[in-house]
């Protein structure tokens, strides 16, 4: 739900601040991408236990790798700009 509640923000962002347009089309996508991840991270841990906890952990780690290059773009884009400092580039 955060995601689609932060979309919903997104709009709102982007009337205020223009400049932010490829930086949020950008974190858009990348929503989806999150989302797509945590599907399949869930569908894993609801298998049948034949997945390996090494193999569980690799796409623990792979999911969290993506989560927080996510989180680091969207806050080096977002919050200057939201903070008053003007727009970084994407």
């Amino acid at each position: 739900m955060h995601h689609i509640r932060e979309d919903g923000a997104f709009t709102a962002i982007e009337k205020a601040y223009p400049g932010l347009a490829p930086a949020l089309a950008r974190l858009r996508e990348e929503h989806e991408t999150v989302s797509r991840a945590l599907l399949d991270l869930d569908e894993l841990l609801q298998g049948d236990g034949e997945l390996g906890s090494a193999a569980l952990r690799e796409e623990f780690d792979r999911v969290a790798k993506g989560l927080e290059d996510h989180f680091a773009y969207e806050e080096a884009n977002l919050l200057p700009a939201l903070r008053g400092g003007g727009t970084t580039s994407p």
